[in-house]
């Protein structure tokens, strides 16, 4: 519970109000099934992808936008960092020579 909880604090830090964090307990299906919908259709998932999150999701998970970014071990928070700004920075595409 420590190391999510440092990885909570790294984003909030990193991202403060670009993105919402919701904590939900694995045990509340209802909630844990509503916010997964919720992101399902407002990020326009797939629905292979949203079904694998479904699936997958453990008592330790990290959902991002509907789609399952870790499971099970909680990794390092500047992977987690890392994984977040990828997904949600504009890619810019390398200058041309």
């Amino acid at each position: 519970m420590e190391r999510i909880g440092a990885v909570y604090r790294a984003v909030r830090r990193r991202f403060a109000d670009d993105i919402r964090i919701s904590v939900v307990d694995p045990r509340d299906a209802l909630v844990l099934g509503a916010m997964l919908l919720r992101d399902v259709l407002r990020f326009d998932v797939p629905v292979r992808e949203a079904l694998g999150t479904v699936r997958d999701v453990g008592a330790t998970a990290i959902v991002l936008d509907g789609g399952l970014l870790f499971s099970g071990e909680v990794p390092d928070a500047d992977e987690v960092l890392r994984r977040i700004a990828w997904h949600i920075e504009p890619q810019r595409e390398p200058a041309r020579a």
